[in-house]
């Protein structure tokens, strides 16, 4: 019998879903059942899954779609094994992913979620050594150790809140259990990663990582954090502020909070001026420096978002002409 389901949220990507359950049945680990849970309206996912044996890979197709954060916890709640693992239907892990994560979680039951570090690759697989190394600094991973996380409880706040670290929808397993037991709120949705992140350290759940990078997370502007999560963000961050007054990290958390609201005003400012300047004075607040003067006057003047969402649209299209110079895409695998 499975130990291990690994949940595959899908919508219509035929191609890169073939990648994703290829990489899971191709895991070091063994009895590990593949659940597909197909929110598409046409049947290109289905028909892709049908080439795999049924008794390793089952296909649900929901009807209505569920949504994001809906069809996540239905999938887990449809899973019958211990633990479940989440993989985006455009990513793929590493064949040792599970081999290196589960069996910590065999032994402490306390521990929820056993997560890795992360490769960014691009739309075609291929590593992005550069942005790779780049988050992993930013979320602090490559300065975590191998291990159950012993830190304190601001410590522990602070992984979550401020530097992001773990993402449990895509290189982390979780306790089957612990989760079910999450309430998700719709205003998370389709921040049910860190809401579920969140909610596993309220509940006193342990943590453990592995300092290696064993899943792949493939960047394009399919990407579904492409697609607008400020107000769940916006949410779950009051939702953090509200329950834990007087901690320290909370400087930093509102801080992330600001430069996010920032990043979301300035991707706004070229086609919804009204929603760029309610997301500028709202980064305003905690912002200081250049990008503080930029969101307090972005805040005030329809001109002046016109102004940045100008320079946004340049930026973005010089980026995209030398990516393979700053990021290094023709690396191999």
């Amino acid at each position: 019998m499975s130990t291990v389901t690994a949940i595959v949220p899908a919508y219509e990507r035929p191609d890169h879903i073939v990648t994703a359950i290829e990489g899971v049945l191709e895991q070091t680990y063994p009895n590990v059942h593949v659940l597909v849970g197909d929110d598409s309206s046409s049947d290109v996912v289905e028909r892709a899954v049908a080439r795999f044996d049924p008794e390793r890979v089952t296909y649900h197709r929901n009807r209505p779609a569920l949504g994001a954060m809906r069809n996540w916890v239905d999938l887990i709640a449809r899973a019958d094994t211990e633990f479940v693992a989440s993989l985006n239907d455009d990513d793929f892990w590493e064949p040792e992913f599970l081999a290196r994560t589960v069996p910590a979680m065999l032994s402490d039951p306390n521990i929820a979620m056993s997560f890795s570090d992360v490769w960014y690759v691009d739309e075609a697989g291929r590593r992005l050594p550069r942005l790779s190394a780049f988050w992993s600094a930013r979320s602090h991973r490559d300065q975590l150790p191998t291990g159950r996380l012993d830190l304190s409880s601001e410590e522990l706040f602070r992984m979550i809140s401020v530097w992001n670290s773990p993402q449990p929808a895509y290189a982390a397993v979780l306790r089957r259990d612990a989760v079910g037991k999450i309430d998700f709120p719709s205003e998370a949705d389709p921040c049910h990663d860190l809401w579920c992140s969140y909610r596993l350290w309220t509940s006193g759940y342990g943590f453990h990582y592995t300092n290696a990078r064993l899943t792949n997370y493939r960047v394009h502007t399919g990407n579904l954090t492409n697609a607008g999560i400020g107000e769940a963000e916006d949410y779950i961050f009051a939702v953090m502020e509200r329950e834990n007054l007087g901690r320290e990290a909370l400087t930093d958390m509102r801080h992330r909070l600001a430069r996010t609201q920032f990043s979301r005003a300035t991707g706004l400012a070229s086609v919804d001026t009204a929603a760029a300047q309610r997301q500028f004075s709202a980064a305003a607040r905690g912002l200081t420096g250049w990008r503080g003067r930029v969101a307090s006057t972005g805040a005030h003047s329809p001109l002046a978002c016109d102004i940045v969402g100008r320079l946004k649209r340049f930026k973005d299209a010089a980026a995209k002409t030398s990516t393979a110079r700053i990021f290094g895409e023709h690396s191999q695998r």
